[in-house]
Parts: structure tokens; sequence; C-alpha cells
């Protein structure tokens, strides 16, 4: 019910683990690859937040701050662990190195989901629209502005969902029928439009 002043407990123990796990691989490993086994971890750890979403019951405006800290939090840890090999590797591996160079380290699915959901459900259905056009003109270039791949039809279900959840299912959403009312239908047309955005062959 108030606002974040610190990460989540969890995200603290998940980057001991990251930490005390680099730890060890770095005593046995050489740069290049210490770099194989964490490169990508990032992306992962980004996909599985998003997927895991459909887990949250309900989440209010403070909620999502938290998850925001708890995402800024984690990506910098993993910065710290995520590290191009040395300059001085071997020629054999330049294309390994090169690859490892043009890694961004960074959770910007997880970033976007939660931006999206403190801007609301309407925005949210804007943003999705206007990247789907994106992305259908651009290819993957679009991916250069750092968003992430787009999210899928049921991620964004999860998305409009989570924007009416506080009042639909969370601990007050019962005070006022009217409210409630107002939300499931808001909801209702949210997720019509999602449809038309998504299946809009245009």
């Amino acid at each position: 019910m108030n606002q974040p002043t610190a990460a989540s407990p969890t995200i603290l123990t998940l980057n001991n683990d990251l930490i005390e796990f680099d730890t060890n691989i770095s005593t046995y490993l050489g740069s290049v690859e210490r770099w194989f086994i964490t490169s990508g971890l990032a992306r992962f750890i980004d996909r599985v937040f998003v997927a895991c979403t459909r887990y949250i019951g309900a989440m209010n405006e403070n909620g999502a701050l938290r998850l925001q800290l708890d995402v800024l939090v984690l990506q910098q840890n993993l910065k710290n662990i995520i590290i191009d090999p040395a300059s001085d590797v071997p020629s054999s591996t330049t294309g390994l190195h090169e690859q490892a160079s043009q890694e961004v380290v960074a959770l910007p699915r997880s970033a976007k989901f939660l931006d999206w959901f403190l801007e609301g459900a309407e925005k949210s259905l804007d943003y999705a629209k206007d990247e789907k056009e994106a992305f259908a003109s651009q290819g993957a270039k679009a991916l250069a502005a750092g968003n992430g791949e787009p999210f899928t039809y049921d991620e964004l279900c999860v998305l409009v969902d989570l924007c009416f959840s506080e009042i639909l299912r969370g601990p007050r959403g019962a005070e006022s029928r009217e409210d409630f009312m107002s939300a499931k239908k808001a909801s209702a047309d949210a997720l019509l439009r999602l449809n038309e955005i998504m299946w809009d062959a245009r």
C-alpha cells in the first residue's frame, strides 16, 4: 500500500546468488568462457519476468513501482556480471569477442511492461499499435529503439488485465459497485480493442 523504498528481498537474494555464481566461475574459467556462460542471461531473465506477470493476481501503482525498482537493481547487477572478454583474447575467438561487445545488458521488455502499466490500458494499446506498425515497416531495425521485441497477444492480455486488477480483484474492489462495474466494462472494451489491433491485417 506504500511507495517502495527498497528492492524486494527476493531480488536481493537473487542478486547475491548471481554474484556468488559469477565468483565461482571466475575462479576456474577465463574471460571468454565466462562470457559464454553469462551472455544471454539478461535476455533470459527479461523474458521470464514478462512471462511470469500472469501470476500476479492484482497490482496497483505502488506494486508496479516496486517492480520497477526490482528491475533496475537486477539490471545493474547483471551489468557487473556480464562483462565483455578482455581485449587480448586470441585471434581464433575474435568473432566471439565481437559478438560479446555488441550485447547490451538490459531488461527492456520488463521495463516497458511496467511503464505501460503505469500509463494505463488505453495508452498501452496506443503504444502496442505504434510498435506493431513500426516492426511491420522496419522489421528488425525497430529493435534499435532499445525496447526489445513487441509483446505477444497473450502478454498484452495480461497487461490490460492488470491495469484493471486493483479494482476488479484488489482488496478494496468490492467497496464501490459503481467503480467495479465501470472497470469491468473498460476492461472488456480494452480487450476488444486489443483484438482489433493484433488481428488487423493491414
